[in-house]
């Protein structure tokens, strides 16, 4: 039977006789091969259990990592600069623009008329004049006390529209949010372990 030198190995493993090379004691094993062959099958075992607690573990903390992005994500789709509010602040705010052009359309196309009429309709220029307080050489004015004051018409050249910025609130604030609901989350886990261990030590 072959033998080879160790230092330590558990009893049931070898049968150990002591022997001394060059007046050092030494030791030689004869091997038991059911016993080596659950010796590793108890190592492998408690390999895998470590491998599987230490992924555990990562996946356990990748979580909060998990729950910061969601919460980013969910923020920046709702109230984010591209998020729904804004979005829906820029609809409504071309719906107002559209509309007050609608409107400045309209103006100008009336504007237009009068003045091809004031350009090719003599009667239109006539009655046009005397709103303004002008009169033909042979007529003359009568004022009547008691009416009031003569007030002349105003021509309404539409209004300017101005955009307004749109509600939302910053990425640093939503980051800021997302990574502290993170470190929250991940902060407890790793205070629930420290007491998990602690209580199995006392």
């Amino acid at each position: 039977m072959p033998t080879i030198a160790c230092q330590r190995f558990p009893a049931s493993l070898y049968h150990a006789n002591r022997h001394r090379v060059n007046g050092a004691p030494y030791f030689f094993v004869r091997l038991d091969t059911v016993a080596a062959g659950n010796f590793l099958d108890t190592v492998k075992k408690l390999l895998a259990n470590s491998v599987n607690q230490i992924m555990n573990n990562v996946l356990k903390y990748l979580f909060a990592v998990w729950v910061g992005f969601l919460i980013y994500s969910l923020l920046a789709y709702s109230f984010g600069p591209r998020g729904i509010m804004a979005y829906r602040h820029l609809r409504n705010e071309q719906t107002r623009q559209e509309a007050n052009m609608e409107d400045l359309w309209r103006i100008n196309l009336e504007l237009e008329n009068t003045m091809s009429s004031l350009l090719h309709d003599r009667d239109t220029l006539t009655v046009f004049a005397r709103e303004l307080g002008y009169a033909a050489p042979n007529e003359r004015f009568i004022r009547i006390v008691g009416l009031g004051g003569y007030q002349q018409p105003v021509t309404v050249a539409g209004e300017v529209a101005f955009a307004t910025r749109p509600h939302y609130i910053p990425n640093i604030i939503l980051k800021i949010i997302a990574v502290f609901t993170g470190a929250t989350i991940l902060i407890s886990m790793l205070a629930f372990d420290i007491m998990k261990i602690m209580r199995g030590r006392s």
